[in-house]
């Protein structure tokens, strides 16, 4: 089980604000259930021993407006990897709708350490012309014969970015590389398409404040709700305004970066 933690500020007595024990709630979510601790923080500042022992060890969430830094304390639950997990779906998604209407999209795609080789056979299902960027050129190339034994054709392996000048699609999941402004680009930074809690509508119960990825991440991960593995982002965001899935596909399609 993991833990929810708010924050508000202190209410002042005798000219100073006050702190008070952290108040603890449980909340049933399907055949699972997590802790919600509320505590105050005065000066915007909290009182770590208190909040310790309320959270007593277990991985915690912290509302977004808080600025909490880990400490030895607790550990706040990380949901990078849960994060990378749904916006490589999403991606997929996306460029398996501009494949229903524009069948050959070029994708140039970047995995210098060969960590999401996962993608590949998806990538080939939806183009016949993908480039991988990576520095484990061997490893992809054994994936690349293989992929080329079973279906006749492969990606081009390289180590060099000058390929993506071919591409109508660069896909980055750890933005990693020199990403071009004039491609449609996906990559976890703000000027590509990305995806943060804002762009899931679709998860229920999340507590007001609360990052709905990390939310989901720890109700994935933690409480193994495996539905909340198959989700979608309902949109991405580019330069900090949400683009509906409908116009990145039409972008893809027309070729408009």
């Amino acid at each position: 089980m993991f833990c929810v933690l708010l924050v508000e500020e202190g209410k002042r007595r005798r000219g100073s604000a006050t702190y008070r024990k952290p108040k603890k709630r449980y909340v049933k979510y399907g055949s699972f259930g997590y802790e919600i601790i509320s505590t105050r923080a005065k000066r915007n500042r909290l009182n770590y021993d208190k909040i310790s022992r309320a959270i007593n060890g277990r991985a915690t969430i912290k509302q977004v407006d808080i600025n909490i830094t880990e400490n030895g304390s607790f550990s706040l639950f990380d949901a990078t990897r849960y994060k990378q997990h749904i916006e490589i779906k999403t991606i997929l998604s996306i460029l398996t709708k501009a494949a229903e209407y524009k069948r050959w999209i070029p994708i140039a795609f970047i995995d210098m350490n060969c960590r999401f080789c996962g993608c590949l056979e998806l990538l080939m299902n939806i183009s016949g012309e993908v480039y991988i960027i990576t520095n484990e050129i061997e490893q992809y190339n054994e994936y690349a014969s293989e992929y080329f034994s079973l279906f006749g054709v492969a990606p081009i392996v390289t180590n060099g970015s000058d390929i993506q000048s071919k591409c109508s699609v660069i896909f980055s999941p750890e933005g990693i590389g020199i990403l071009p402004l004039d491609k449609v680009v996906f990559a976890p930074q703000n000027e590509f398409y990305h995806i943060d809690g804002d762009c899931l509508s679709m998860i229920s119960g999340c507590p007001e404040k609360i990052d709905k990825i990390e939310f989901a991440g720890a109700l994935f991960e933690m409480c193994k709700i495996e539905r909340l593995g198959d989700i979608k982002a309902d949109y991405m965001k580019r330069n900090g305004i949400k683009e509906d899935i409908k116009s990145i596909v039409e972008r893809i399609c027309l070729d408009i970066s």
